[in-house]
């Protein structure tokens, strides 16, 4: 999870590690290997604060094709950080429970989007996160922020300078 980490590869037979070609240019992380060893996805945070998954072929000699990006795995508003092959039929699936994201997920997600200005999504994650747990201190906290101005007859909130995120 460094800015600066790359994905790097060794042959099964032994040798020397090798950089891949479908390293993008900010961090290079979380990788997971198809069922059959040809596919290799990968998160990576080139174009957005929160991770993206590529996906990218490695042929017979270990050589990867440029990596393409899986935008439909990913959205805007959270990260992608844990890719997984899962070697099943399609009908295998019938379901997929999002049972990672907690109460502070959507508070850091308020915080956020409060340090860019956007209160709609930021009241939106307060509200999520107070559906998962009413006491919630951050999405409280950061409801206050969110509220306050409109309280005081102004449109925009920030916070306070010098505040530790």
């Amino acid at each position: 999870m460094q800015p600066d980490s790359e994905l790097w590869i060794i042959p099964a037979d032994g040798g020397d590690a090798r950089r891949l070609s479908c390293n993008l240019p900010g961090m290079n992380s979380w990788h997971s290997w198809s069922p059959n060893g040809k596919w290799l996805v990968f998160s990576s945070k080139t174009f957005t604060p929160y991770t993206q998954l590529f996906l990218t072929h490695i042929d017979d000699r270990g050589e990867s094709s440029p990596p393409v990006l899986l935008s439909r795995f990913t959205a805007p508003d959270r990260a992608a950080n844990i890719p997984e092959f899962v070697d099943l039929k399609p009908e295998a699936i019938k379901n997929i429970a999002v049972n990672f994201l907690t109460d502070y997920s959507y508070a850091r997600l308020a915080r956020d989007q409060i340090l860019t200005g956007d209160v709609d999504l930021a009241e939106a994650a307060c509200r999520k996160a107070l559906e998962l747990k009413a006491d919630s201190p951050e999405a409280l906290c950061n409801l206050g922020v969110v509220m306050l101005p409109s309280a005081m007859g102004r449109r925009r909130c920030a916070w306070p300078s010098g505040h530790a995120s």
